[in-house]
């Protein structure tokens, strides 16, 4: 059984998986210079550009993927109030420094983060992260989803949400659809 940091290390990989996607060959950004590879990679081991001409397995791109998560992990570590997080938040940032880089932490256009991080209080980052979706790019859908999985780490420290049976005669919304919708599309009456 897997101690509770291997666990919530696995769900950030997990959600870095999902929301990178893996792509076997070199390919480039929209607006970048330089290559990518696997879950998002730019560099190989020996820290040389990813080339044009670069393929990798699935097994290889998601030991890059491990060691850049690690790597900037290591790197969030150094901020002040970090350590004192709960791992799952820990987490949630490491998969958030992931997607945006590992410099995020007092830089000006992060200032909400920042605070809410220096603040210790996990709701506030958990909104916080959200902020971060790209707004009017092509890529904001996939953040917001990605934002969302960030925060329900955060929320539920990895583990799923039990059922809870409610009340007779009254009507829930599912805390999962919640986070997801506006929508009250889930309604269901409680038996």
């Amino acid at each position: 059984m897997p101690s509770p940091q291997d666990f919530l290390r696995g769900k950030m990989l997990d959600i870095i998986r999902e929301y990178e996607g893996f792509r076997p060959d070199a390919y480039k950004v929209k607006g970048e210079n330089f290559y990518t590879i696997g879950y998002g990679n730019t560099y190989n081991e020996d820290g040389s550009r990813i080339r044009a001409d670069q393929r990798v397995t699935r097994e290889q791109a998601d030991g890059m993927m491990q060691r850049k998560a690690d790597e900037y992990y290591k790197k969030l570590m150094t901020i002040p109030a970090f350590a004192a997080l709960p791992e799952a938040t820990r987490r949630s940032l490491g998969s958030f420094s992931y997607n945006t880089g590992p410099n995020w932490y007092g830089n000006p256009d992060f200032t909400t983060l920042t605070g809410a991080v220096d603040s210790g209080d996990t709701n506030r980052i958990g909104d916080a992260i959200g902020l971060y979706i790209n707004p009017g790019s092509e890529v904001e859908e996939g953040l917001k989803k990605r934002r969302v999985a960030e925060r329900e780490l955060i929320i539920t420290g990895g583990i799923p949400e039990a059922p809870t049976k409610p009340k007779p005669g009254t009507f829930t919304i599912s805390p999962r659809h919640r986070k997801r919708t506006d929508r009250t599309a889930g309604l269901t009456k409680g038996r």
